[in-house]
Formats: C-alpha cells, structure tokens, sequence
C-alpha cells in the first residue's frame, strides 16, 4: 500500500509541476464524525440459555459508537481553461468493545479457527462453548485520491464540476477475543486486510440560493481491484501443567483477489467568501458504501461478504490562495 501511495503523490507532482507557472493553490480540511456499519456480517458469537422448556439462541453484532476523522488535500487551479488537480487522504477509525459476562449461558465463536478449537473435550473439530466472553473490534480506513476536474457554469447561479482520477484505500479490521472456560481463557485473533486501487469518477453540483450560500451535492464512486489477506489464530494454554497441552488453529485466506465498488455522497450547505482570498465554510450528511467489504470465514467454511457503510456528518474549511 505505500508504494501505491508514493506512486500516487509522484504522479500528482508531476501533475501540478505542467501548470506551475500561473494560477491557484486551495488547501482544505474536513473533520468527519462518521458511524461505521457491517451490520449483519460482522456476527462474532451466539448465545444458548435456557428457561424450563423454553431455549433460545440469540447472535451479536458488533455495533460501532460514531468517531471523528479527518480528510485533508490541496487542489491546485492553473490559469486558463486547464483541469484541476486535486489531491486528498482521507482517515477514519472506529472500534467498539462487548462482553458476555458468566450468567448461565453458552457461548459459540462465530469464527471458524475458534468454532472447531474443540475445548470442550480438547478434541479439534468438536464445537467450541464457553461461558464468558470479550471482543474487541477495531476498524481503520485510510484513503488516498488524485484527480482531475474541470467547473462549467450551467446557468449564472448553477455549477457543475466533473472529475475523474484514481483512488487507493487500505481497510484493516483487527478483532481480538477472549474466550472464557473458567478454568482457562483461550484467545483468538483475527487480522482482516484490504487494499485496492482503481479509477474513480464523480460530479459536484453548486446552487447559490442566496447571497454567499450555496446548496452543495458530490456524487463520486470507484471501482477497485482489491487484495484481502484474512488470518484467524484461535490459541488455548496448556492445563493441569502441561498434561493437557496447548493447541492452535488458524485459519488463512491470503491473497483474495476481487473487483468491488464503492459510492461516496454529500449533502450540505456551504458558505463562500471572496475577496483578496477565496474561503469556503461547509456542513452536510456524507454516505461512503463500500461493497463486499467484510470477508471473514465463518465455521460454515464460507466467506462472508458484508458491506461496509460510513455516514454522518462532514464538515470542512478551505482557503484559496
């Protein structure tokens, strides 16, 4: 992923070196405050209790709080009717903790490395059961993106700016659990990679309804080839000192190759200024949809392929100069 990142900031350099003669820089800042969603793909564990002649099974999602993040660029604007350049890099993590305390139940691992830990009776591919568990699950997004665009005024107080370029994005999702047998705590540890590149394209569209506000909608998406690389470490500790062994399983899918897409959009309004400098102030909803992004090995010994959703709101400052 760094060298798609060094290739893509080399490339924009030269980019921006054709035009360096004559025109305008704009930085910006957008502070994010998303949610993050995989919902109901990201399954870690399933409960049996049971009350007389009543049983009930129930499963857990992981179900993440909304986090702040950041995305940041410079567009360069030559003199003339050249293209914009723009480049940005965009971060965003999130993670969420949940625990089932000793109360009575049985515990399954979603998980196939933990599902077939055989605990129960130390014999691997007997199902997992525990009595207590906790999960912690962690997601970070970084993403990187160069493109080009041009502003065309449809009407006095319309405008419509197209573009196309390439996204890189790297998504890490690392999972951490343990699993609790009173007399012993097995850990198991998930690591979840994905990194891709593709062309990306959108369309930005202006209204100024009143004075120096506008009314602001971008609509971009991308298709990326993409790599996962899934690890699944499921570990138990030796007992009765060391009579009962320890034992692990892991579970690999390495180099999962597949093309996937992914949609951005926002809806806000924005605050513009100018003068002897250009500064923009604006607020709004943004949706990220990422298809197929969640592929874990469940004990089905099937993938699952779960979308990844990011919404809330975005705000952002930029200053031309």
């Amino acid at each position: 992923m760094k060298r798609i990142f060094k290739t893509l900031l080399l490339l924009s350099m030269s980019l921006l070196s054709l035009h360096v003669y004559a025109g305008d820089m704009t930085a910006f800042v957008d502070p994010l405050y998303w949610h993050a969603s995989e919902e109901t793909a990201s399954i870690w564990a399933s409960t049996y209790t049971t009350s007389g002649n009543d049983e009930k099974y129930a499963v857990d999602n992981i179900h993440f709080d909304s986090n702040p993040g950041i995305r940041a660029g410079l567009r360069y604007s030559p003199d003339g009717h050249y293209w914009d350049t723009r480049l940005y890099f965009t971060h965003f993590s999130a993670d969420d903790k949940l625990s089932y305390p000793a109360d009575g139940q049985l515990i399954f691992p979603q998980f196939f490395s933990g599902f077939f830990g055989g605990n129960c009776f130390f014999v691997p591919g007997l199902p997992n059961c525990f009595f207590a568990a906790d999960a912690k699950w962690k997601l970070t997004m970084n993403t990187i993106d160069l493109d080009a665009s041009h502003e065309y005024k449809a009407t006095k107080s319309l405008t419509i700016r197209p573009s196309i370029g390439v996204k890189a994005a790297a998504i890490d999702q690392d999972i951490d659990v343990n699993w609790n047998e009173e007399i012993f705590i097995s850990k198991e540890d998930v690591k979840h990679d994905f990194t891709g590149i593709g062309p990306s394209f959108g369309i930005d569209v202006t209204w100024n309804f009143y004075k120096e506000l506008n009314l602001a909608s971008d609509l971009s998406g991308a298709l990326l080839w993409g790599n996962w690389n899934v690890k699944d470490t499921y570990t138990r500790p030796a007992l009765l000192d060391g009579l009962v062994p320890s034992s692990q399983i892991s579970t690999h899918m390495d180099d999962n190759k597949l093309g996937v897409a992914m949609l951005d959009y926002f809806l806000g309004v924005e605050w513009l200024h100018e003068s002897d400098y250009e500064l923009a102030l604006k607020l709004g909803y943004e949706m990220q949809y990422w298809q197929n992004q969640l592929r874990l090995t469940t004990f089905q010994q099937l993938p699952t392929h779960g979308d990844l959703t990011l919404q809330g709101v975005t705000c952002g400052i930029s200053i031309k100069f």
